[in-house]
């Protein structure tokens, strides 16, 4: 299986939408920019991240605003891409429950490159397989770690 296979678009299109129509919940997800396959909800959160931190609403306007400010709206999908999201998105009740299963997939997806890390050390005949061995032993427990208390401020 490849690593563009470990996501669920539906569950970042229903996690980001649901932030947009209840900023409140954004501040209880324990999610990163990083965990999001899908550039423009990478994009999205991050300007959710800016505008946490600067204490401002979060809402369809402020993130047009500040994703054009950063110079990446069209990235992001532009205006209707984020329509699209709040029109799409019902409720954020079941917010939680998209989070976990986008920090799941990323998690999948870091283990991925890292087993594909691992299996290219192993071959190369000429690596210290010691110093190998804890490295990726240190990759997979903090790759584990984060999944379990990330926190996206």
């Amino acid at each position: 299986m490849n690593e563009t296979a470990i996501y669920s678009q539906d569950a970042e299109k229903a996690l980001v939408g649901s932030v947009l129509i209840h900023q409140e919940s954004f501040a209880e997800l324990a999610v990163e920019a990083e965990d999001f396959y899908l550039t423009q909800n990478r994009l999205i959160w991050r300007a959710f991240q800016r505008l946490y931190r600067a204490k401002k609403a979060i809402d369809y306007l402020t993130v047009q605003d500040n994703l054009s400010i950063d110079g990446s709206l069209v990235q992001a999908g532009g205006p209707d891409y984020l329509i699209q999201l709040v029109n799409e998105t019902i409720s954020s009740l079941h917010v939680q429950d998209y989070a976990v299963i986008v920090r799941d997939r990323a998690e999948r997806r870091r283990m991925v490159r890292i087993a594909s890390e691992m299996a290219t050390r192993a071959y190369d005949l000429d690596s210290d397989l010691d110093a190998a061995q804890g490295h990726w032993v240190e990759q997979i427990f903090t790759t584990r770690r984060r999944g379990q208390g990330a926190c996206h401020i």
